[in-house]
């Protein structure tokens, strides 16, 4: 019927268009050639010839107008009817698309248009975007819209854009989109026209929000977990009015063992959510950050303090609320907990590693506190803390101090307590840092162990001892003088480390005889492997060996006889107490019947009197060191004693002792 009513209204128009046409021609012929027939005098009979072909004519070409536009007409309507069904088409498909498509007009000659799922994703119907343009952006979350804006920012500016952001439905449901748009320019390069596509991600995002909350939380108590922490700590930290403030706690339940042992392992995961619930509460009204790092060790973060002193009334809140009983289990259950405290102040320079090493430093503290004061207590590690940041900086600054040669080695003389004879001297490493000054030994020796870079420095030390040794040859020709180098426990663990060692003395052209090794009784704690074979390769080869520190807990007197040493040295912390008949005496007079019987020469480490020196004498000590005797120094120093034609008598040894200073420690600690 429509086809029919379609047909007839073409029909219709064309006849109407023809039929115009035909009066208006008969007419014009009519009229025309009546005029002409009075002007010209014509007859009757030409008037009607004229008028005949005239009308003839405007007849025949109305015939074929109307044929002519009957056929136009027609094409139009297949055209059109073409159109109306391609546009079913693909409204059929864009309403069919789990996207939204849009597309708005920069002219202002259209009005915007949507489709696709739009009250799917939006919740509102697209006849409400097109009448509203501004709606779309009223969807997006608040949070969101400058990510919306600057997305048509882009695509004005640059031609295609694309942006993740949420928008909020009408009845509050959230949705996450990803937005991709394109700008359409016309043959003259103008814009004319933004479309795009909107996808809802939304399933996607909270699968990735989901997954991300795993990784970051205790799926137990839900709180942040170690990592969550971290990173929490390294965003605070680069923030710029952080300021490198924070102080961060580290706790640890106390007999929380025991509960798992009483109860069951369920009874104990019920403690720790009911502590993480506890924590939380406790520290709600602050800015605290509160995590389950592992085990039954949770921490609290409190960004804006300098000092872990700030920290006492949060500590104390903490102890409170885990203090009243656990009711969630059988039986109840009773929990405190032990806390280790470190600030963040003084790590501002830890070369970006500031949130590790801050948690490292407060789970040290954490340890102290548990073995010193046996839990339910706190304790402060700032002090590590900034010794921790200086040893990072201090691990570069000594791997180019050997290539910078800003080390060198001072000597510290050794006596014979009897007659005042010179013996030796010690060679010990120091570090002359550029910024920081005389640094001293115990901070980088520590450091260069950990590091490995104590090989490099004990062939620094090696060479430059053993080639001043040998330049002193022709003083000490007639002395029983030897140079001692100390060697790292590190060291001697590595196969064929003696076998090195020999050639680089060697390389110096030095005597055996003339070099002795220094070696700590920790070394010994393993009398097998690479420690004992080298040491044992070093005796061999002619070197002296002397076991330093000895009596401070590694070794036993009767090992002793089983050592390859020739000298015992008496720590300092014994000599530095000499009551009459106290301990210290009782078991300096031990080691030297031990040593004397096994022929070992007995030195006395730390003489400071001269007091020291006749007690040690009366003890049996055979040699002596220390500040009093002489402090670690230049080779001048040493090339003075050398140059004295007889030995120094003991009555002058005894009278150079005077009682050092307090404050003067010299530069750095005597050994190594």
């Amino acid at each position: 019927m429509a086809d029919f009513s379609s047909r007839a209204r073409d029909i219709w128009s064309a006849r109407q268009a023809a039929g115009a046409y035909l009066v208006v021609g008969l007419t014009w012929i009519v009229v025309s050639d009546v005029v002409a027939h009075g002007l010209v005098g014509r007859t009757l009979a030409e008037l009607w010839t004229d008028l005949a072909k005239g009308s003839l004519f405007v007849i025949v070409t109305a015939v074929i107008l109307y044929g002519l536009l009957r056929r136009h007409l027609r094409r139009l309507e297949v055209a059109e009817q073409a159109r109306v069904a391609l546009e079913s088409r693909v409204t059929q498909v864009v309403e069919s698309l789990s996207e939204v498509v849009w597309a708005a007009d920069l002219t202002g000659e259209r009005p915007p248009w949507v489709g696709g799922a739009v009250e799917a994703v939006y919740g509102v119907s697209p006849e409400a975007f097109r009448a509203r343009p501004d709606l779309w952006r009223e969807a997006v979350h608040p949070e969101d819209r400058p990510l919306a804006d600057a997305r048509e920012r882009s695509v004005r500016q640059r031609g295609e854009a694309e942006a993740v952001y949420r928008v909020v439905r009408p009845d509050g449901e959230v949705r996450w989109l990803h937005d991709r748009a394109r700008r359409i320019d016309d043959a003259a390069g103008r814009p004319v026209r933004l479309t795009g596509v909107a996808r809802d991600i939304t399933a996607q995002k909270v699968a990735e929000l989901a997954a991300r909350h795993a990784r970051l939380h205790d799926p137990l108590t839900g709180l942040m977990n170690r990592a969550a922490l971290v990173e929490r700590l390294e965003r605070h930290f680069d923030e710029p009015d952080s300021r490198g403030l924070g102080v961060l706690l580290a706790l640890d339940l106390d007999g929380f063992g025991a509960i798992n042992a009483a109860h069951g392992n369920r009874a104990g995961d019920q403690v720790l959510s009911v502590v993480g619930d506890r924590l939380q509460a406790a520290l709600d009204d602050t800015a605290a950050v509160v995590a389950r790092i592992g085990g039954d060790e949770f921490a609290v973060f409190l960004p804006a303090l300098a000092d872990p002193s700030g920290a006492v009334d949060t500590v104390r809140e903490v102890q409170s609320a885990l203090a009243r009983p656990i009711t969630e289990v059988a039986g109840e259950a009773l929990v405190s907990a032990s806390v280790g405290l470190a600030a963040a102040a003084r790590l501002t320079d830890s070369g970006g590693a500031l949130a590790e090493h801050l948690l490292r430093s407060a789970l040290g503290a954490l340890s102290r506190a548990k073995v010193e004061r046996g839990g339910g207590s706190a304790a402060s590690a700032v002090e590590d803390v900034a010794a921790s940041a200086r040893e990072v900086r201090l691990r570069v600054d000594l791997h180019h101090a050997l290539e910078r040669d800003e080390l060198f080695l001072v000597y510290q003389p050794e006596f014979d307590l009897r007659s005042g004879r010179l013996l030796g001297v010690e060679a010990l490493v120091r570090w002359q840092h550029p910024t920081e000054g005389l640094v001293p030994p115990d901070a980088f020796i520590g450091v260069a162990e950990t590091t490995g870079l104590i090989h490099g420095l004990g062939s620094y030390v090696v060479a430059r001892a053993c080639a001043q040794a040998h330049a002193w040859l022709p003083q000490m020709a007639e002395r029983p003088f030897k140079v001692w180098i100390n060697l790292s426990r590190v060291q001697l663990q590595r196969p064929g480390f003696a076998a090195q060692l020999i050639a680089e003395v060697d390389a110096t052209g030095v005597p055996h005889a003339r070099v002795g090794f220094e070696v700590t009784e920790s070394a010994y704690a393993d009398d097998a492997g690479p420690v004992r074979d080298n040491l044992d390769a070093l005796s061999e080869a002619g070197f002296g060996l002397a076991l330093d520190d000895f009596g401070t807990g590694w070794s036993s007197l009767a090992s002793l006889r089983t050592l390859p040493i020739d000298v015992v040295k008496i720590d300092r912390a014994f000599v530095s107490d000499l009551s009459p008949d106290g301990p210290n005496e009782r078991l300096i007079q031990a080691i030297v019947g031990m040593s004397h019987a096994l022929r070992l020469t007995v030195l006395a480490e730390g003489i400071e009197a001269r007091e020291d020196v006749e007690r040690l004498v009366e003890l049996g000590c055979d040699v002596g060191q220390g500040f009093g005797l002489g402090r670690p120094g230049p080779v001048e120093a040493v090339e003075a004693m050398l140059g004295s034609p007889t030995p120094m008598a003991r009555t002058a040894l005894l009278a150079s002792l005077a009682a050092p200073e307090p404050t003067d420690q010299g530069p750095g600690h005597p050994r190594r």
